[in-house]
């Protein structure tokens, strides 16, 4: 959240997950020591909660999302298996993972026989999948190949990052974190063009 730390998995499916230090914030040209962890399930996507002491990471062949706490906020030496949520039975293929910004909603980036889609979870307890329930299912309009999905602070803003395409999709929500009808209202191709 300070800009101090940035976290990538190094590879399309793996078991690691790289916290890189950035000697000055949000500035990537000062990113030097780096720290690996290592994962129970092959991950590809993650989020954190607010002050990073849970990791949540997508396993998609294994259609579950699991659960890692941190002792150390955003500290991934600290970081322990906790629990696995079984998406199974509502997820074909999924691909990464968002929470509303109190935990208690999340938003599960699937792709279901070529469709795109994302899957919605209300959770009792914020940030806590044992508590999740599946409620409803979303189709994303005017995508291809989505990978990664992730909102703006106050969730009324939604943004996907197509991997063939290269493109990150923005859209606009009626409400926050209300995926009844998001509309397009930006798409930024990989050579930078402004038309849509």
């Amino acid at each position: 959240s300070d800009g101090s730390k940035m976290f990538f998995l190094p590879g399309a499916s793996t078991t690691t997950i790289r916290e890189v230090v950035l000697s000055t914030p949000y500035d990537t040209s000062t990113a030097s020591t780096t720290n690996d962890a290592t994962l129970t399930n092959s991950s590809n996507g993650f989020a954190f909660n607010g002050d990073g002491t849970k990791l949540f990471t997508v396993f998609k062949s294994g259609k579950k999302i699991d659960e890692y706490s941190l002792t150390t906020g955003f500290d991934v030496d600290t970081i322990s298996y906790v629990t696995t949520l079984d998406i199974s039975d509502n997820s074909s293929e999924p691909r990464s993972l968002a929470f509303s910004s109190d935990g208690t909603t999340m938003f599960i980036l699937d792709i279901n026989g070529g469709d795109e889609q994302i899957d919605e979870y209300v959770l009792t307890t914020g940030y806590d999948v044992t508590t999740a329930k599946y409620v409803d299912t979303f189709t994303i309009p005017n995508t291809t190949s989505p990978y990664d999905i992730t909102f703006n602070a106050n969730g009324d803003k939604l943004f996907i990052a197509e991997n063939h395409q290269g493109g990150i999709n923005e859209y606009s929500l009626g409400a926050a974190y209300n995926l009844t009808t998001p509309t397009l209202s930006s798409s930024v191709p990989a050579d930078n063009a402004t038309g849509v």
